[in-house]
């Protein structure tokens, strides 16, 4: 009666992991022998198996958090307190194990470390600026400045935004309470190209000006 699995002729019982080492110490013994200790190692260095590319954070996946991050800071909440990023990156690594649901938490918790406050403060920027109250903008660049004090760019976004409202006041008149930024931009913008002219050399430059007329054209 045939076994089964049925024997293959020259065919041994498979190596055990002991018997693999063996014969891998053995080969390098045999290599040293030949060419030396140094060329062999520096063989191995060259040969060493490189790690693929380190694998990315789906910001994708996050993204509707980050919504609710900037909605809670532009209203005068802690996002950062309400949602730390142990919970997000627990949260990420149960809905998107991946490879490892652990090294999908450890990946995504030191990513939340260093990209999410810049993240939200952005979005809470642009969008204070579409959907709130011009004045509610001001203080949410405002508070982004005492968050980041070091950032030089944010006093210049709360300079240009006072400017536009400072035109908008001198040129149209007092600005309704609902209005947003984008809004009083555009009201300004609407005004004849001469005034808009001068009011962009006084409050952004010639930058400013280039920019201004680029919008009046359509461009």
């Amino acid at each position: 009666m045939t076994s089964y699995p049925p024997k293959l002729p020259g065919k041994g019982p498979p190596a055990s992991l002991a018997d693999t080492s063996r014969d891998l110490d053995e080969e390098i013994q045999r290599l040293v022998k030949k060419y030396g200790k140094p060329a062999v190692v520096e063989a191995l260095k060259k040969n060493k198996q490189k790690r693929g590319p380190k694998t990315r954070t789906d910001w994708k996946f996050l993204a509707p958090i980050f919504r609710i991050d900037a909605v809670d800071f532009i209203e005068g909440r802690n996002p950062f307190e309400l949602r730390t990023n142990y919970k997000i990156a627990n949260f990420y690594a149960e809905k998107q194990p991946g490879h490892s649901p652990i090294s999908t938490f450890r990946r995504l918790l030191r990513d939340l470390k260093e990209g999410r406050p810049d993240r939200v403060y952005l979005k809470a920027y642009f969008y204070s600026e579409v959907e709130y109250p011009y004045e509610t903008h001001i203080k949410t660049l405002n508070r982004i400045i005492k968050a980041l004090p070091s950032a030089e760019h944010w006093p210049s976004f709360l300079e240009i935004s006072q400017h536009w409202i400072d035109d908008h006041v001198q040129r149209i008149g007092p600005i309704p309470p609902h209005f947003t930024m984008k809004e009083i931009r555009e009201a300004v913008l609407k005004q004849p190209v001469n005034y808009v002219l001068e009011a962009s050399k006084a409050s952004l430059g010639l930058f400013g000006s280039a920019y201004l007329m680029s919008n009046k054209n359509g461009d």
